[in-house]
Parts: C-alpha cells; sequence; structure tokens
C-alpha cells in the first residue's frame, strides 16, 4: 500500500518548477508494482470515464518529460493527475516532477519524491489526488476491483477539484502566459491572485485587475450607461434606448428603423443575467420582433434597443494603458458552388478546421447551427432557407454579429498597429473617458485598420479578453508585454 511520508511545500530554489512545489514524499509496507492491467484501466476505461463526467475531449496532449517518462508508473501516474487538473480548468501548466527513491525497483516503482507545480491552488487537492489515484486506479488488485465505488469516489474527488480551481474563462490563460515568463504570483484566494513585483504588480481576478475602479467595472456593466456617456463624449456609437416593455420595445423600433438590435441590459457572453438569450442580432420587421419577444424575459430582466450596424466585428484588447491585440471575429458565411444547398455548405464548413499563428476555426455542431433562429431569419431576410442552391462564388453570410458561438468563427488576431490612427486615438479617449487600464473594446463596421472607418463601439468589458488565443504565437509577445508591465522595478 503507498502511503503519505512527508507532505511540504518547497521553493523555487528546491523545485524543478518556475514557482512553489508540492512535495509528496512516498513508502510502502509491500514491494508496488504496476500491473498490465493496471496500465490498460489507466488507458481505456479511467481515461474516457473522465472525459465522459468532464465533458472534454481525451486527445490531451501531456508535455514531454524525461523525468516523468512515458511507461512508467511514475509517469502514468502524473500524466493521470494533468489529465484530471486540466479536465476541470485547474491551472496548471507543467506535468510534474518524479524522483525515485534509492529502494525504488524498476519503472514500475512509485517509491520516491513527487513535485507537483502548486504556485496557485490549494496544497492539499494535489498531494490527495495522487495518493488517491496511485491506490485506486493504478495498484488495486484487480480482482478486488468495484467500479461503482471507484466512480463514487471520483466523483467525490472531481467535486473537490472544481471548487479550488480558478474561475473565469479569461483567467487561466492569463495566468499561462505570466507563468511562461516566470511573473512571480502568490496566491490570495480562489479566484484572486497577485501577479509581479513592484508598483506595477496587480491583484487579477478572472482577468479583471485591481488597476480597474469599481466604479469603472460597474458602469461597463451597464449597457445604457455606457452607450450615453460614450455619445456625450462625441464617441460613435448605435441610437440607444432603455426597452422597458415588449410593447414599448415595438414603438421604439419603428421609430429608429429597422434593423434593430435587442439585448440584456447587464449580462456577459451573449446572455442576459437572468436568462440564456440576451442578444437578438439584426431584427429585420415587425414578425421578427414578435419572434424575439417570446423569448426575452421582461419581469426579471432589463432591456435596451439600438440600431443594428452591419460590418466586421473587431475587438481591441488593452493592458496597462495601451492596446496589446487586435482580435476580428468573422461572420459565419457560406460560398455557392453551384450545385450544394446552404445546409451542405454548412456541412462542410462544419468539418473546417483552421489553426494558425494568427488565425483560429473550430468544428460546430452542424445541427444546433442549423435551428439558430437568427441564422434562419437572417436566410429568410435574404429570400433564401437552407435548401436553397447558391450560384458558383455567391457568398452568403449566415448571421451579423452577435451570439455567434453555435458557428465556430473564425478569428484573426493582428498587432496594434493593425488599427488605423484614428481608431487608436478612439480606443484612447474611450479609455479616458471610463478612467480604465484594462479592458476589452468591441467595434463593429468597416475594418479598423481603414484611414476614416465607419464604426461603432458596441460594448466595453472591464477584464480583457484572452479566451481561445493562449497557444497563438503572436499572444505570446503580449504576454512579454504583459509580464514586463507587473514587474515593473
Amino acid at each position: 500500500m503507498l502511503k503519505l511520508e512527508q507532505l511540504q511545500l518547497v521553493d523555487t530554489g528546491d523545485s524543478p518548477f518556475l514557482g512553489p512545489a508540492l512535495r509528496v514524499t512516498t513508502r510502502a509496507d509491500d514491494p508496488l508494482t504496476f500491473s498490465a492491467s493496471a496500465r490498460r484501466y489507466l488507458q481505456d476505461d479511467f481515461a474516457p470515464m473522465l472525459a465522459e463526467k468532464l465533458e472534454f475531449e481525451t486527445s490531451v496532449e501531456f508535455p514531454e518529460a524525461d523525468w516523468a517518462p512515458e511507461g512508467t508508473a511514475a509517469g502514468a501516474l502524473l500524466r493521470s493527475i494533468f489529465y484530471v487538473l486540466k479536465g476541470c480548468k485547474w491551472p496548471v501548466f507543467e506535468l510534474g516532477h518524479f524522483t525515485a527513491s534509492p529502494r525504488a525497483e524498476g519503472e514500475d516503482s512509485l517509491l520516491g519524491t513527487f513535485d507537483l507545480p502548486t504556485r496557485y491552488t490549494a496544497p492539499n487537492i494535489p498531494a490527495n489526488l495522487l495518493i488517491f489515484l496511485a491506490r485506486n486506479t493504478l495498484l488495486k488488485p484487480e480482482e478486488d476491483w468495484d467500479r461503482d465505488d471507484f466512480e463514487e469516489a471520483l466523483t467525490q474527488m472531481l467535486k473537490a477539484v472544481d471548487a479550488t480551481g480558478m474561475m473565469g474563462i479569461n483567467q487561466r490563460p492569463l495566468v499561462g502566459m505570466l507563468h511562461e515568463h516566470q511573473v512571480p504570483m502568490t496566491e490570495i484566494s480562489r479566484t484572486i491572485f497577485k501577479a509581479g513585483v513592484g508598483p506595477g504588480s496587480r491583484l487579477i481576478r478572472g482577468s479583471l485587475t485591481s488597476s480597474t475602479d469599481w466604479c469603472a467595472a460597474t458602469l461597463v456593466g451597464n449597457k445604457f450607461a455606457t452607450s450615453q456617456l460614450l455619445r456625450s463624449a462625441g464617441l460613435p456609437v448605435a441610437e440607444c434606448h432603455i426597452a422597458p416593455s415588449p410593447e414599448q420595445t415595438k414603438v421604439l423600433a419603428a421609430r429608429i428603423g429597422y434593423p434593430v438590435v435587442l439585448k440584456a441590459n447587464r449580462g456577459n457572453f451573449g446572455k442576459g443575467i437572468t436568462t440564456e438569450q440576451g442578444v437578438f442580432t439584426n431584427i429585420v420587421d415587425e414578425e421578427m420582433m414578435e419572434s424575439v419577444l417570446t423569448r426575452t424575459d421582461f419581469e426579471n430582466e432589463e432591456y435596451i434597443i439600438e440600431k443594428h450596424v452591419y460590418g466586421e466585428s473587431y475587438r481591441v484588447v488593452v493592458f496597462d494603458g495601451k492596446p496589446v491585440l487586435v482580435q476580428k471575429k468573422g461572420n459565419p458565411s457560406v460560398i455557392g458552388d453551384g450545385k450544394s444547398s446552404v445546409r451542405d455548405l454548412m456541412a462542410r464548413s462544419s468539418e473546417e478546421v483552421i489553426s494558425n499563428d494568427f488565425q483560429l476555426k473550430e468544428t460546430f455542431d452542424l445541427e444546433k447551427a442549423c435551428s439558430n433562429e437568427d441564422m434562419l431569419s437572417t436566410l429568410k431576410q435574404q429570400g433564401m432557407s437552407l435548401e436553397t442552391v447558391l450560384p458558383e462564388g455567391q457568398k452568403v453570410v449566415l448571421l451579423h454579429g452577435g451570439k455567434i458561438g453555435d458557428f465556430g468563427p473564425l478569428l484573426e488576431f493582428h498587432q496594434p498597429d493593425f488599427m488605423s490612427k484614428r481608431i487608436e486615438d478612439v480606443v484612447m479617449r474611450t479609455l479616458a473617458l471610463v478612467q480604465m487600464t484594462e479592458a476589452s473594446i468591441d467595434f463593429i463596421g468597416d475594418d479598423l485598420n481603414l484611414p476614416d472607418p465607419d464604426l461603432i463601439i458596441c460594448e466595453i468589458n472591464a477584464g480583457p479578453a484572452f479566451f481561445h488565443a493562449q497557444e497563438k504565437v503572436y499572444l505570446k509577445q503580449v504576454g512579454k508585454l504583459i509580464a514586463d508591465s507587473v514587474t515593473t522595478a
């Protein structure tokens, strides 16, 4: 039976990692073995079970490490831990380090010292996880195996891991970039850590930093108030009104002129505070408005209505008062070949994957995309349906902006000099107006690199957005810029 002999936190000097590590020293009353059946179980049963419970792909690429080589007991154990933590979105960026005990015999031994990177985590969970997996996954005698008991224990363990992991889809990429550049970090709580040293250091929650005043964050969380402030300063925004009721919404839509956008005044990721659907774009007539209103909740949600603007969608990410990244989100579209229906063209697009240093396109759920009501309305507006056969070379936009996550949108990443001088001036004026140094500013309209583009500011986010982009080459440069800003002497 594997036992815990010593548990201690060690600093960088005694650890192979960039920061502190949790050191677990093991001993055993009896010789330990890592059987072929245990290896098979880990590969063929354990990993798929985790994937099912955590709803993630089994094709996790483990970091290569000479000191925990694949095929050894210690390597398999450390990879299992990494698998669990990554599935639970725990901020672990290194695999772990094993130093065999002098008593260890052969590659099947687990006797020795395990160092686990715990720089940003509660220290008790990784050690318990290591012991748990060693006893119940790798060393459990096959004849005594009780899958139900193990699954129950695994469920409880995953709850503990999930309860102590970091929150926010932008926090892990940000922490990862800081980690790569060896920025000193101190965990304050599950959701807050301190990054950097000196006057540039920040407290960070998600990607919201202590440089952002609470009043400023509250302001930009109110879309109507933000729009009015920007308009009063002469910055480009769409005509915007509070929509207090469904009846008044229809009156305002007619006054503004279709197409219009209806969205929750507060909320994130295309959702309202109390509703799953928070943004309805490209509402082209009263009939479509009637349909949209059946999906709203005016009793519990405050809505705004504004003029819909067609065009490209951009996000400018700002850190330490400077633009560091421009992200373009392409509208979902298909191009005709003279013989295929819109549905068939979408099916091909759903299988297309693009991933290079400056672009990213993921696959998407075709059935879900084909049932998207906003997309069906956009096609109808153009006199088309899913069964329409497009002439060769004709491009049809399926959805204009808004919540387009159902379509695996194409993302392009650009350096700040992609923006024209006029847009850079708009960005800096906007930051000064809302008194922020870290933010994401969303634009829609003409290309940002045109000398005098016609566009509007559609939203300001108090936290910079790094989701989807951690592995991109240019984002590594962004990480260096951020690392330098929080370690100013």
